[in-house]
């Protein structure tokens, strides 16, 4: 009886190891109306939950498909993000706060013609802690042309902050993250695991 209860345990933390597997998020920014905040659309909004909120991101949709807004050939049409801080009328100054976590990556496609880009990931909420990388987005062709670019870092991340030149914005789609899952739901999973084995168990016993 040990070894089967010991032979249990295994495949259960083998299941719970599947369970807290980082899974990939992609944020598509469809469904936004244009200019509408981004905010807490994927944080319970009608985006999902996924635990993810922004500051002083705003969706545009493009002129073409009843936008105000000049970029076109975005991966997932016909809506695409840009940070606006509302107070100083700034572009290209906000963050993106991920509550549970993400590691390994972060990737998104983006166009900006007329400035550079800052990208920062870090430890912490709000754009605090430890920096786990930062760096340039290169202007591309057009507003007519979305770079993609991949971020590779070592640790669990929690915010990154997207900043650049003030005057001009860069426009962003399908950004992804492997995000972890929180605790107590791979808690759950695994006690819910064990508890079938030991029913099984019992019910065997009763039974022969």
């Amino acid at each position: 009886m040990k070894k089967q209860i010991l032979s249990a345990l295994a495949v259960a933390a083998s299941l719970l190891g599947n369970a807290v597997t980082a899974n990939a998020v992609v944020l598509t920014f469809e469904g936004l109306a244009d200019q509408q905040a981004v905010e807490n659309y994927y944080n319970g909004g009608a985006g999902g939950s996924y635990g993810i909120s922004f500051s002083n991101a705003y969706a545009g949709v493009e002129g073409g498909s009843g936008g105000f807004n000049a970029f076109s050939g975005e991966p997932s049409p016909f809506t695409a993000m840009a940070f606006a801080n509302p107070s100083t009328l700034q572009w290209n100054s906000g963050k993106m706060n991920v509550s549970g976590g993400f590691d390994t990556q972060l990737s998104f496609y983006y166009s900006s013609p007329l400035v550079a880009g800052i990208v920062t990931v870090y430890d912490g909420l709000n754009g605090v802690g430890t920096v786990l990388y930062t760096g340039v987005l290169a202007p591309t062709a057009s507003y007519n042309v979305f770079n993609y670019k991949e971020i590779s870092f070592s640790g669990t991340a929690h915010s990154v902050a997207f900043s650049g030149a003030t005057n001009y914005p860069v426009a962003y789609d399908n950004i992804t993250i492997n995000a972890v899952p929180e605790p107590s739901t791979a808690l759950l999973f695994g006690t819910g695991i064990l508890t079938l084995g030991w029913y099984g168990r019992k019910r065997k016993v009763i039974t022969s």
